[in-house]
C-alpha cells in the first residue's frame, strides 16, 4: 500500500520557490519523510487520525505496521510513501465479510477448524487521508512545514 505526493501539494508559493530550487528530488523526500512520520504518530495520537477506530488499538500490538512506514521511490515529480505489510489496506480501509464461495467453509493454516464466514474488519486509518482521499489538516501542515523548512535551507 502507497500513498503519492506531488509537487501540486504545495502552496502556490511554496511551488514557486520548488521551481526555483532545481533538483526537486530532496524537497520530495523531506516532504515524504514528514508524511510518514504523521502516519506513524497516528498509531499513538488518536487526534492526528482520519477518523477514530472502533475498539481497542490492536494495530500498536507488535508495531510491525507503524515501524513498516517509509518513503519509497522519488522522482522529480513525486514520493511514493508506503507499506510493504501486505495486510495494511484492510486496516486502512477496512474489509467486509467473507463467506465461502464453492464450499461450506472456510479454512486457512492456523485455524482450528473450518469457519462458515467472517465478520470483517473495521477500517482503523493511519495514513493521514480521509475516505475521499483528501489529506489531513495536521498532516498538510507537516508536509508544508517540512516543505518550507527545506527550501528556506536549501535557497538560504
Amino acid at each position: 500500500m502507497s500513498l503519492r505526493i506531488d509537487l501540486d501539494t504545495l502552496s502556490p508559493a511554496l511551488g514557486r520557490l520548488a521551481r526555483a530550487a532545481g533538483d526537486k528530488r530532496p524537497l520530495l523526500e523531506a516532504m515524504g519523510l514528514a508524511l510518514a512520520e504523521s502516519a506513524r504518530r497516528a498509531f499513538h495520537e488518536p487526534a492526528l487520525r482520519p477518523a477514530p477506530w472502533p475498539g481497542r488499538a490492536t494495530l500498536i500490538k507488535s508495531g510491525a505496521l507503524w515501524q513498516s512506514l517509509r518513503v519509497g521511490s522519488v522522482t522529480e515529480a513525486s514520493a511514493i510513501v508506503g507499506t510493504d505489510r501486505l495486510y495494511a489496506r484492510y486496516h486502512q480501509y477496512g474489509v467486509g465479510p467473507i463467506r465461502p464461495k464453492s464450499k461450506k467453509a472456510l479454512f486457512w493454516k492456523g485455524l482450528r477448524h473450518p469457519v462458515g464466514g467472517t465478520k470483517g474488519i473495521p477500517a482503523r486509518p493511519f495514513f493521514p487521508f480521509d475516505a475521499d482521499g483528501r489529506v489531513t489538516p495536521a498532516a498538510a501542515e507537516r508536509v508544508r512545514a517540512a516543505a518550507q523548512a527545506w527550501l528556506t535551507k536549501a535557497l538560504g
